[in-house]
């Protein structure tokens, strides 16, 4: 039998003596207390049988007091007293017994326990892939190079091919309390048919999800797919021309100047980009880097990993990790790193709007090396120019107030509403619409660019070696020129301006 270690009594407390008067739920009265009131009070209890049922009324307590002889408790007296108290489920008549053949007294013992509801489970996909390699990216090493053995381990899949068995919700079962109540169970979701590119249902089994086709298993962060992808075991040269797929690309040689190549995906580049173009939906991976003449131009929508940039002009969605960055003109919305061990960022322009880290930056030629970090002027010119809008659409909606007023007086003086003052009115209120819809569009415009603003302007530029003079570090329409060579410095833009501190 359980017996309860502390019980939470609903009944007065059973008191033998003053050193009794601790027990929880006595009202303390003093060491002056009468000790025949305490007498009284023990006389009172002492025959008092009692059920203390929990707050869940999952179990329900009993406790008897001491009989002895023809005044021992009886079954039938146990099963009223608990009736009496609401207790009608779950009562184990073998606690019941003991009790009574045992003279279990002075505690209280759990002998009815309701039935625990059984909680639901939800439906899942049990995936027959590894689930991790989808986002799997290259990796920078202690040294600070890059590492791109992680992108090699792709999912690829044949043809028929089980991706993954839906397990169904299963439905949880009502529980009953002590009291005969039942208890209610967690709900079971299901989740939506596995849907993608590339995904079949079994015809056999619909729980389970197929390849309908060749390729490799890509997500992009909602839904799976099955994309082929296309390979170039050689160099795309001028004989090739150009390379268009809508999966990912993945060229094993060089890619020489006057060709292009766009993926819809990823694009993966084993060999030396030379001045030719490449445009990606996903990342690109340059194992090599770009040599680019002046020629290069390179635009993707997620990252760009490459050796090094040289020569080339880069617009980026993400980020850009390479191991340095020469005469480039380079723009990323997220954050640009150079951290190998020459890590360094020369001449050029580079624009990262989260933040610029680099090991060193411009060289002792003082080759002037601009880079910019947060928001820039454009956006800042845009935001004035939505403001000056916004004025000009006041002003024009003012004047048609105006004209109204003044069609308003013209009516009243003449006493009629002419044919030519009814078209006037027309005109006048088709303008009022355009103008009411522009200024919603304006008023959106210059919510965004404000938001935009606000969320990147703590742009920040950290260089963990050589600062060269004729660099210039900007954030946001800030400048400032380096006059003298310096090291270990984190610019930020603080109040205005922008504030230099050594960073250890």
């Amino acid at each position: 039998a359980e017996a309860d270690p502390n019980p939470a009594r609903k009944t007065r407390e059973r008191v033998l003596t003053k050193s009794n008067l601790h027990l929880p739920g006595f009202n303390r009265g003093g060491d002056d207390m009468d000790d025949e009131f305490l007498l009284s009070l023990e006389d009172e209890q002492k025959d008092e049988a009692y059920v203390r049922i929990t707050d869940d009324a999952a179990c329900a307590y009993l406790y008897l007091a001491p009989r002895e002889g023809k005044n021992a408790y009886t079954m039938e007296e146990l099963h009223r007293l608990l009736a009496q108290n609401g207790v009608v489920y779950g009562i184990d008549d073998d606690f019941l017994i003991a009790m009574i053949k045992k003279g279990i007294y002075e505690r209280e013992i759990c002998v009815a326990r309701g039935l625990p509801a059984t909680d639901g489970i939800d439906g899942h996909y049990d995936y027959r892939f590894d689930k991790e390699l989808l986002h799997a990216k290259p990796k920078i090493r202690e040294d600070g190079t890059v590492d791109y053995s992680a992108i090699s381990q792709t999912i690829n899949v044949k043809q028929g091919m089980i991706i993954a068995e839906y397990i169904p919700a299963k439905p949880g079962q009502p529980g009953k309390d002590v009291r005969g109540n039942d208890t209610v169970a967690k709900t079971a979701k299901d989740l939506p048919v596995l849907r993608g590119r590339g995904i079949v249902a079994s015809t056999e089994n619909p729980n389970l999800y197929l390849a309908g086709n060749d390729g490799k298993i890509v997500s992009d962060g909602e839904h799976l797919e099955i994309v082929a992808e296309h390979e170039v075991h050689g160099d795309v040269d001028a004989v090739m021309g150009r390379v268009e797929f809508f999966g990912d690309v993945h060229i094993y040689g060089n890619v020489v100047s006057g060709v292009s190549v766009r993926a819809g995906k990823n694009l993966v580049v084993d060999g030396v980009v030379e001045g030719a173009v490449l445009v990606a939906g996903g990342d690109i991976i340059l194992k090599r880097g770009v040599q680019g003449n002046q020629k290069a131009k390179i635009a993707c929508r997620g990252d760009l990993y490459a050796d090094f940039i040289e020569h080339a002009q880069v617009k980026v969605g993400g980020n850009v990790i390479a191991g340095s960055i020469v005469n480039s003109e380079l723009k990323a919305e997220g954050k640009v790193s150079c951290e190998s061990k020459k890590g360094i960022i020369i001449g050029g322009h580079v624009h990262a709007t989260l933040g610029i880290t680099c090991m060193e930056l411009g060289s002792e030629a003082a080759i002037k090396t601009n880079v910019h970090a947060g928001v820039e002027e454009e956006f800042y010119n845009k935001l004035r120019s939505l403001q000056k809008q916004e004025t000009d659409n006041r002003s024009a909606m003012e004047g048609i107030l105006q004209e109204f007023k003044d069609i308003e007086g013209m009516v009243r003086k003449l006493g009629i509403m002419t044919e030519d003052i009814e078209r006037r009115v027309k005109g006048i209120k088709e303008r009022q619409v355009k103008l009411d819809e522009e200024l919603k569009e304006i008023r959106k415009q210059n919510a965004e660019v404000k938001a935009y603003i606000e969320k990147n302007k703590n742009g920040v530029i950290t260089v963990r070696g050589r600062i060269y003079v004729g660099s210039v570090i900007a954030i946001n329409t800030n400048r400032l020129e380096i006059r003298e060579d310096n090291m270990f410095m984190e610019y930020r833009n603080i109040s205005g301006m922008i504030a230099g501190s050594v960073i250890t």
